[in-house]
């Protein structure tokens, strides 16, 4: 779509003034007046200017697209005076030529499309108009002293362009959405690229401000299993980026110097128009979201897009039901309705909405940018709808527009789209283990390596933890795969990988895998012990108060399980005992 936007004559000049201007991201770049009222935004006064220009360019700004003198000079019309020094009713808007190449180059992710054709060339005579002349802003530096990204290297950083706040909100966020991957060594790689994106290096005078290259979050993508996804293709390159090697002149102590293979991917050249359609994603769509209007605000062109967006950002939060309307927020943000007759901008959320979610869900959601992403008109902003009534055998979802069966809270499935059906459980207190939003999984699942826990917190914590069927050296945090154990080649610093690969002694239990050897009283005690888990395979448990399944292993046959309330835990406990993981 193209924003065509209206001008009008001026005709009643006392109307006129040249008001100072006090928004700090135009006044670094020497924009400090506005002319007003402004006839094409429909302005009298510069707070209307100012949400004008959130709602147009911050989206674009945070996705690193900063075009700043033509964004400025677009909303905020430079004064204009004659030569008797009379203010002139004729605003100074960017050149043609600057609105084109803000175009070129931010255009996916512009919610509208600037008409450039209405401005005046650089190339015409007397031409009045704001070019690319003016100096970029300073980019603020401050000294970085979090420990753990400054030991590596970082010893300088920027504000960043994807995270609202100071310092101190960034290591907030950094150890919420961060650490938890850096603490489970998922990759070599994975302390520098979040550094990176949270702290990125002050650049040098005249140069950009670096992210991390392309090939880094596509490794991060690919090697684990956080719930810090973000988009690859469209906000990352691998021109003017940030290397390990850039590092190495600020910290000796960096030893990365080798890079990722890069994924083969494949570059959109084109850019899509918004457009309206029908979508089939039930808890947005009982929320009263239909018809949806694409691109959305994260860049999604489809539903599968959008999808990934869900399970990327929204989901975790979703699940803890950490504010009340945080479902219909996401909604509205991921599959936003259509424009209404007469508007030239989709509506948003309402800035109470928006508050709220930053208010209650600190800790699940990066800090929102009410500014962009709601709206003050309490007139034209999306609302929640009323909650419908739900029968007397009927659970009413939380946080959707969602009536299901009451018997199936608490079944270890998701009903409620906003998993508020298994919110707050009571798990077995042996088979399983609770989740932090409160849904019970087998305790086999935890630290597997795999995400079951819809807020992720049963792959947190667990820095002590190596792949299943890997095996972790002693004294250190070193996880190499099996086939390396007993190989003659020594692998872990302090040689134990080829420890324990003669016999076992009597009274020890040689595991399968790494043919380590284990005490026999933990074979069959139900906890594994073996990375292979081969010391709880086909065993003999007897009826207790304890364990209140009773496996019987035949010879050459599947085993009998017998269990006071036999579920679903039971059964994949016995599978897992069995041998059968």
């Amino acid at each position: 779509m193209v924003l065509k936007l209206r001008t009008v004559k001026v005709n009643l000049l006392y109307w006129l003034q040249c008001s100072s201007l006090e928004f700090p991201i135009c006044n670094e770049i020497g924009f400090n007046e506005s002319l007003l009222p402004n006839n094409v935004w429909n302005c009298d006064d510069n707070q209307c200017l100012i949400e004008t220009f959130n709602n147009f360019a911050q989206e674009s700004i945070q996705a690193g697209c900063r075009d700043l003198i033509f964004f400025c000079s677009y909303v905020f019309h430079a004064c204009s005076y004659d030569p008797d020094g009379q203010l002139m009713p004729v605003p100074i808007r960017p050149c043609k030529e600057t609105c084109s190449e803000a175009v070129e180059n931010c255009d996916t992710f512009m919610s509208v499309k600037p008409d450039c054709s209405d401005l005046v060339s650089i190339q015409e005579e007397n031409a009045k108009c704001v070019q690319e002349e003016k100096a970029q802003p300073e980019v603020k530096c401050f000294d970085q002293v979090y420990p753990l990204c400054k030991e590596i290297g970082f010893t300088s950083a920027s504000h960043n362009v994807w995270f609202i706040g100071n310092f101190t909100e960034f290591v907030e966020q950094f150890e919420t959405f961060a650490l938890p991957s850096i603490l489970s060594g998922c990759w070599e790689f994975v302390t520098f690229y979040l550094c990176g994106l949270f702290f990125p290096p002050c650049p040098k005078p005249g140069e950009p401000q670096k992210l991390p290259c392309k090939i880094f979050c596509e490794g991060y993508e690919a090697n684990c299993a956080g719930y810090l996804l973000l988009e690859c293709e469209k906000l990352f390159s691998d021109d003017q980026c940030l290397h390990p090697s850039d590092l190495q002149d600020e910290s000796e102590g960096s030893t990365a110097t080798t890079t990722p293979e890069p994924t083969t991917t494949t570059t959109s050249t084109t850019t899509p128009e918004p457009r309206c359609e029908k979508v089939n994603f039930p808890m947005c769509e009982s929320l009263g979201f239909t018809n949806v209007s694409f691109p959305n605000v994260f860049g999604d062109d489809t539903l599968e897009e959008a999808n990934f967006s869900y399970i990327t950002y929204a989901e975790h939060a979703i699940s803890t039901g950490c504010a009340k309307d945080i479902a219909f927020y996401m909604c509205a943000l991921l599959f936003p309705p259509c424009k209404q007759a007469g508007h030239t901008q989709r509506p948003l959320p309402c800035r109470s909405v928006c508050d709220e979610v930053n208010l209650n869900c600190p800790t699940q959601l990066y800090t929102q940018n009410c500014n962009t992403f709601s709206s003050s008109d309490e007139n034209s902003c999306l609302k929640p709808p009323q909650k419908k009534a739900c029968g007397a055998n009927e659970f009413s979802c939380v946080n959707t527009n969602e009536c299901v069966p009451k018997d199936t809270v608490c079944d270890r499935h998701k009903n409620c789209a906003d998993w508020s059906d298994e919110r707050n459980c009571s798990c077995h207190k042996t088979l399983e283990t609770k989740c932090a939003m409160g849904l019970c999984i087998p305790s086999f699942r935890k630290c597997d390596g795999s995400v079951q826990c819809p807020d992720g917190s049963d792959e947190t914590q667990c820095e002590n933890q190596c792949k299943m069927g890997h095996y972790k050296c002693s004294e250190t945090n070193i996880c190499i795969p099996p086939e390396w154990l007993c190989d003659n080649h020594d692998d872990c610093l302090n040689k134990d990988d080829e420890h324990f690969c003669d016999n076992c002694s009597q009274g020890e239990f040689a595991c399968t895998s790494d043919k380590r050897c284990i005490s026999s009283g933990k074979q069959c005690d139900g906890t594994p012990d073996c990375n292979d888990k081969s010391d709880e395979a086909r065993c003999v448990y007897a009826l207790d108060e304890v364990s209140s399944v009773y496996l019987h292993v035949p010879d050459h046959n599947y085993p009998v399980v017998c269990s006071h309330g036999f579920t679903e835990a039971h059964a994949l406990n016995a599978c897992l005992k069995s041998g059968y993981p």
